[in-house]
């Protein structure tokens, strides 16, 4: 054997990434230890296994052969030992002086590995009428709310395997993996681009990306909630009109407002609704007066009890009080209220002013045992009902700190997400009401 084929079987053997020699009919020559591997066989097994044992359908074997005809790299879907899908990019290349094929693998990526909570994300996502979608590292889409459906037209079976640049203009590419890579290397990014329907018709669209970090702080993909400009654009076209009449009204800032004026109260009021739902906690938006915007999931020792007492009532806003005192942008504290309950919050800073807190509350921690005996004295105190109360107090749910952990680190998000759709929501009109103040002031001074 030459010296060449010892270093090829070398590199072959030792080789880090999947390498699959096979014949024009799929028929398996060889593979080496990555390979097999990346399918869960040893290398013998798969060698003696015909080419339709990794392929769930029969058709997909006779389109991978075309596809190895028509182009030398592509993605593949296989089938591993036990029935596990595998999703793999591709290189193939002829072998010299044979009618064969040499394929090289990365490794496997599949869709769901290390995004499990992209699954209630979704069903969270569908009560927003903002587009949602999740991408993985490759960019590929492999989650989506029933908005991007709605706005392009495709279906579920049409979006599977789309790639980000596919609901693009070509000409926007180059921008779209720009705000890829910003999102890889500094965790968000913002981006306006029209969205492509199936029609053909182009939507104008704004895109928040955020990156999804594992437990350990490895980057898994990235999360992208897009907002349909049509109607700002309306609006734009109407703010035309009135300055069009050298009427130039005054555009209050988002400080100067209230955060009811601020955000989609139906929208939030839903997401949170499926957020009670999903995690067995509530959730609250307060305004700076904290007073509720939008609560969903309260439970019955609170909303029956606590909140209608007016000496309780007031322990809960004091409550309230001392934890908007104590929350940080990006960060969340806790505080148990007089009743004994825990209160942790988020606050939420629209255009850098404080507007107002995020909160879930009215929960016990795992290892906490309420005496029931001190609830009964408090019943008799503030003139509750025993029995009632009582019973409204067997339902206060017992929550572990890494369970409150993980819904703050999505309310935080969340935070996040509405301090920068408010935001933009309003920068335009402002530009364009200052700019055509700037122009009359001009137009006069010069008659």
């Amino acid at each position: 054997m030459s010296g060449a084929n010892n270093l090829f079987l070398d590199i072959f053997r030792q080789a880090p990434y999947g390498v699959w020699i096979i014949d024009d009919g799929g028929k398996t020559e060889a593979v080496n230890p990555a390979m097999a591997a990346l399918l869960g066989y040893c290398v013998s097994e798969m060698e003696r296994a015909g080419p339709e044992t990794f392929f769930e359908e029969a058709g997909k074997l006779a389109e991978f052969r075309a596809g190895l005809v028509s182009g030398g790299r592509g993605e593949i879907a296989l089938t591993g030992k036990n029935g596990k899908p595998h999703t793999l990019d591709f290189t193939a290349a002829r072998l010299p002086g044979w009618s064969g094929w040499i394929l090289y693998f990365l490794k496997d990526r599949p869709v769901t590995c290390g995004l499990d909570i992209v699954d209630a994300a979704g069903l969270v996502a569908d009560s927003i009428r903002d587009l949602f979608c999740v991408l993985d590292l490759n960019g590929r889409l492999i989650k989506c709310n029933s908005a991007l459906h709605r706005l392009t037209g495709y279906g579920n079976a049409e979006v599977a395997g789309m790639r980000p640049t596919d609901f693009f203009r070509p000409s926007d590419a180059p921008r779209i993996m720009e705000t890829l890579d910003k999102v890889w290397r500094e965790g968000t990014a913002t981006l306006e681009a029209e969205l492509k329907t199936k029609k053909g018709e182009f939507v104008p669209m704004e895109y928040a990306l955020s990156r999804i970090t594992g437990a350990g702080g490895e980057t898994l993909g990235c999360s992208v909630v897009g907002r349909d400009l049509t109607e700002y654009r309306e609006a734009q076209k109407r703010t035309l009109a009135l300055l069009a009449e050298n009427h130039v009204p005054e555009l209050p800032s988002s400080p100067d407002r209230e955060l009811g004026d601020i955000i989609d109260v139906p929208a939030m009021q839903s997401l949170l609704n499926d957020f009670a739902s999903l995690t067995g906690l509530n959730a609250s938006i307060l305004d700076e007066h904290n007073g509720i915007v939008v609560a969903a999931g309260w439970r019955d020792i609170c909303a029956k009890y606590h909140r209608i007492n007016p000496e309780t009532a007031s322990d809960c806003l004091a409550c309230n009080e001392q934890l908007a005192a104590m929350i940080k942008p990006g960060e969340y504290a806790s505080l148990k209220c007089e009743r004994g309950l825990w209160n942790v919050a988020t606050p939420l800073y629209i255009e850098g002013a404080y507007k107002g807190m995020i909160v879930t509350s009215q929960f016990f921690l795992d290892d906490e045992k309420p005496d029931p005996e001190n609830y009964g004295r408090a019943a008799g105190r503030f003139g509750f009902d025993r029995a009632g109360y009582l019973k409204a107090l067997a339902g206060v749910p017992h929550v572990s700190s890494g369970r409150v952990k993980t819904a703050m680190d999505f309310l935080i998000k969340l935070s996040a997400l509405v301090s920068r759709l408010s935001f933009s929501n309003t920068r335009l009109s402002r530009m364009m009401i200052e700019q055509k103040r700037t122009e009359l002031a001009l137009r006069e001074s010069s008659h």
